[in-house]
């Protein structure tokens, strides 16, 4: 018989309001776990691109199973992270520590990301004339009046995409970590963005100032610095982004066990 999965009976985690810069801490905070261990950030990582990028070969199928296993493989990066946290060493087994607990519930999270992005793509699709739904898959050059009927399109799929973003953003590692059912977690996440709105968006800055300072770099150099930009965001941007969620987390979540 098959193993159920572990879903927490305990009450649910505590949701802290933090200070604004509290995001300056978890970016160093961040940097101190990437910097226990920086080459196997790095392997995981190219690993995990390794696998998305043998998916997408199977064209459509491939992809929508990448998509559906994405948040298994983030539950994992954070358990990887909560071991460094505990002194414990990261190994490549943590890429894969969500398949072994939580599987069932984290691919229930990449099934939902994907309705609620497949429901908003055929809201927006509906919204736009033939000619452009066209136009767009195809790469074709759009005329200003077509330019400009899509921005109201863009800005609503903006605002829908955003409470989805909100709703998936800690829900890994509460399934991964604290073993909540995906539901718990998507409500729990967009309560604790709601309530943290500042400081999750000083952090989005810092992120995307470091994601700035990379694409002003490559376009001022040539192809050869644009692979070695691309080696710095795979082997240090997003580990550091990894670690630092992490921290946010554990910043923002106190465990109904710790309260």
């Amino acid at each position: 018989m098959s193993q159920r999965p572990v879903v927490n009976p305990d009450p649910l985690p505590h949701i802290r309001t933090v200070p604004t810069g509290n995001a300056l801490e978890w970016v160093r905070i961040g940097v101190m776990l990437f910097k226990a261990y920086p080459l196997m950030w790095g392997v995981l990582f190219v690993l995990y691109f390794a696998i998305m990028q043998l998916l997408s070969l199977l064209g459509a199928v491939g992809s929508l199973f990448g998509a559906l296993i994405a948040p298994v493989f983030a539950g994992g990066l954070m358990l990887g992270s909560q071991a460094i946290e505990r002194k414990q060493a990261l190994e490549i087994n943590h890429l894969f520590a969500g398949f072994r607990a939580q599987k069932a519930q984290l691919v229930k999270l990449g099934f939902y990301y994907i309705s609620a992005l497949f429901a908003f793509s055929m809201i927006i699709a509906m919204s736009l004339d033939p000619a452009t739904l066209e136009a767009l898959p195809k790469g074709q050059q759009l005329t200003p009046q077509q330019v400009q009927d899509l921005s109201q399109p863009l800005l609503l799929l903006g605002l829908l995409v955003t409470p989805v973003l909100m709703a998936f953003w800690f829900a890994p590692a509460l399934v991964a970590i604290d073993q909540l059912h995906p539901w718990q977690a998507l409500l729990l996440s967009f309560k604790a963005c709601i309530k943290n709105v500042l400081p999750l968006l000083f952090y989005s800055f810092l992120m995307g100032l470091f994601f700035v300072v990379i694409l002003t770099l490559s376009q001022l150099f040539g192809p050869m610095m644009q692979n070695a930009l691309l080696l710095v965001v795979i082997f240090l941007l997003l580990p550091l982004m990894m670690t630092s969620l992490y921290i946010s987390y554990r910043d923002i979540f106190i465990s109904a066990k710790d309260s």
